[in-house]
């Protein structure tokens, strides 16, 4: 289950104040992976939230065979099996799309140096903006709010 957008929605309503301080424009960014370790595991889902005058303009999401089994911890964790990937983009296809949706946006999310470095070991020549933010200090918040919802993998995303 894709939840930036609702992520997007409930940090600009709660996080106006903090939000401010970043462009109209920019683009989101979360990816999924095997693991924590950009030269052992591998990318298993990108996805992005294209944001124009603070508000959500498109969307992008794709899933990638990793090439490898993906173990019960990370299907539990995110939700994507073996059987999902099998048919899936290979990492060089998808991340073509990816940066190209991209475009030369600045980029945001949380703890996104973890996405980067996943996106930087496996496109080393690509370049990516980021916007400075601690967006770990928004994911308080963040939580408390999705705890209220009917979202059940909380622990997972914050």
């Amino acid at each position: 289950m894709n939840i930036l957008p609702f992520a997007v929605n409930i940090l600009w309503k709660v996080n106006s104040k903090l939000m401010n301080d970043f462009p109209l424009d920019y683009t989101v960014l979360d990816i999924e992976t095997t693991g924590l370790s950009p030269r052992n595991s591998e990318i298993i889902e990108l996805s992005a939230l294209k944001i124009r005058n603070r508000k959500i303009n498109e969307e992008f999401s794709v899933l990638v065979n990793p090439g490898c089994h993906i173990s019960s911890f990370i299907t539990d964790l995110t939700g994507i099996n073996d059987a999902m990937v099998k048919d899936a983009l290979c990492i060089e296809d998808a991340l073509n799309s990816f940066i190209g949706f991209i475009g030369k946006d600045k980029v945001v999310g949380h703890n996104v140096m973890f996405d980067l470095n996943f996106i930087k070991e496996n496109s080393p020549n690509k370049k990516i903006d980021v916007i400075t933010s601690n967006t770990r200090n928004l994911s308080k918040t963040y939580k408390e709010i999705v705890t209220k919802s009917t979202m059940k993998k909380v622990d997972g995303i914050c």
